[in-house]
C-alpha cells in the first residue's frame, strides 16, 4: 500500500509504478487501472510430474482431472507434438505448463507480457 501512494516508488517492482494508488499523485494514465486498496495478491503455480495426482492429468475436471475439455479437444492433445515423441500423460504435462504460462500472461501489464514466442 505504501509503495503504491509513493510519489517516486522506491521499489524495483514496476507494480507500484504502473498501478498506483488512486489516492497517489501518479495517477495519470487511468488506461492502466489503480492499485486496489484492498489487494490481496496470491500467486503460486507449481506441477511435480511425478506426484500423486499425475493420473489425472489427461481426464476432464468432471472426472477428476484439471482440464475443462471435451472429447475433441482431448483428442486434438493427443495428437499433438508427434515431434516429441512423448505419452499421452507428457503431452498433457506440457498443455499444463502452457495453462500457467498463459495465466500468469494475462496477469501482467501488457508491456511487461514475457512471452514474445510467435508459437504460443
Amino acid at each position: 500500500m505504501k509503495g503504491s501512494k509513493e510519489k517516486i516508488p522506491s521499489s524495483i517492482s514496476t507494480f507500484y509504478r504502473l498501478y498506483p494508488s488512486r489516492e497517489s499523485t501518479r495517477v495519470i494514465n487511468k488506461r492502466w487501472g489503480h492499485f486496489a486498496e484492498s489487494l490481496l495478491q496470491v500467486v503460486g503455480a507449481g506441477f511435480n510430474p511425478k506426484g500423486e495426482h499425475v493420473g489425472n492429468i489427461d481426464k476432464d475436471f468432471k472426472n477428476g482431472g484439471i482440464f475443462v475439455m471435451d472429447k475433441a479437444e482431448e483428442q486434438l492433445i493427443k495428437c499433438s507434438m508427434k515431434n516429441l515423441k512423448c505419452s499421452t500423460k507428457v503431452k498433457f504435462s506440457h498443455m499444463l505448463a502452457y495453462l500457467m504460462e498463459m495465466g500468469y500472461d494475462l496477469s501482467l501489464a501488457p508491456g511487461d507480457v514475457v512471452s514474445e514466442n510467435p508459437g504460443f
